[in-house]
């Protein structure tokens, strides 16, 4: 059972437990904060990254996730990402998932989630 990254070197191999940790937020989230996302999802399409960067120095409490084209989501900024999306949580840059599709993984995770909600 991972009941902290830290202990398996800040490498989630669970998805949802890594979203759940950082606090990715929806579409509809960002738009109450005034940032049109890419998709329902939250996704942001990398030709964004700058218009991203701004947005989160003037929402400090928010903080950047990059999906990389390995699979793996990374809690920080990465200019080889594919996509981004925003966070509300846990900030720390070492966090990590590992997953085979991780956008496959995270769209489904987020679907299910609003599914839920209505």
């Amino acid at each position: 059972m991972e009941t902290n990254a830290k202990k398996n070197g800040d490498v989630y191999s669970c998805l949802g437990k890594f979203i759940g940790d950082v606090g990715h937020l929806l579409s509809d989230d960002l738009f109450a904060l005034g940032l049109d996302a890419d998709d329902m999802a939250g996704l942001i399409v990398k030709e964004r990254m700058n218009e991203l960067i701004a947005f989160c120095r003037v929402n400090p409490e928010l903080h950047i996730i990059s999906m990389m084209p390995n699979g793996s989501m990374v809690n920080r900024v990465s200019p080889d990402a594919e996509y981004f999306v925003v966070g509300d949580g846990d900030s720390n840059p070492r966090l990590v998932a590992k997953d085979k599709d991780v956008l496959q993984g995270v769209l489904k995770f987020k679907y299910k989630l609003l599914a839920k909600e209505k």
